[in-house]
């Protein structure tokens, strides 16, 4: 029995590792994605395992984020999780001042989770789209 503890105590890291982005789907964020789209994939796209790492840096913050991207223009981006799986927030389209919200760590982890789970199959990922946070439309972006 103590051989079958070991085990699991070694294999226990490597799961958590996998599923970073997972995250924990019990915790309601702010947010609901919307919309999720492939951008083009080539050599400077983060891997997977890059956005992995991301979210591991997520997980390990304190849980609830405000941004204020009052005044930003259309389509400006501004960065949230600086890792080479860059994650970004900016205005969405129609999206009036003044343009504030609360998210959530989980709200990140479930579009990194989406964006590896749909676009991820060559092992590198990027993608964008639109997610309501608090009534209002936010576009992000993951590359």
């Amino acid at each position: 029995m103590r051989s079958l503890s070991f085990v699991v105590a070694l294999w226990s890291p490597i799961v958590a590792a996998q599923g970073w982005c997972t995250g924990d789907k019990s915790i309601v964020g702010y947010c609901t994605p919307d919309t999720w789209n492939a951008q083009p994939i080539n050599a400077s796209a983060p891997t997977n395992d890059e956005c992995q790492d991301a979210c591991r840096g997520v997980a390990s913050d304190a849980g609830d984020w405000f941004a204020n991207l009052t005044g930003s223009a259309e389509g400006e981006r501004r960065s949230v999780v600086g890792y080479p799986c860059q994650f970004s927030l900016g205005r969405g389209p129609g999206q009036a001042d003044p343009l504030v919200f609360s998210f959530a760590n989980q709200d990140i982890l479930d579009i990194y989770d989406g964006v590896i789970q749909r676009f991820g199959s060559s092992g590198r990922t990027a993608a964008s789209g639109t997610m309501t946070c608090e009534g209002k439309k936010v576009s992000w972006w993951v590359d």
